[in-house]
C-alpha cells in the first residue's frame, strides 16, 4: 500500500478571507437538562457484587 506523498510548493497560497463565528456558542449546541438528586438503598450483596472485579471470560477472546 502506498502512501501519497505531499508536495508543499514556495508560491502563494491566494487571498485569504477571515469568517467570523460560524459556529453557534457552547450553550446553543448542547440542550441543558436539569440534574436530579436521587438516594437509593441497596443490599450489601449488590454493592460487593458490583464492586467485585470481574471474572475472567469462560472462552478466549480473540483481539
Amino acid at each position: 500500500m502506498s502512501r501519497k506523498s505531499i508536495e508543499y510548493t514556495e508560491r502563494e497560497i491566494g487571498k485569504a478571507r477571515v469568517v467570523s463565528n460560524f459556529l453557534p456558542s457552547p450553550d446553543a449546541l448542547v440542550a441543558r437538562e436539569e440534574n436530579v438528586k436521587v438516594t437509593i438503598e441497596l443490599s450489601r450483596r449488590s454493592v460487593d457484587y458490583s464492586s467485585a472485579p470481574p471474572r475472567p471470560a469462560a472462552y478466549p477472546i480473540s483481539a
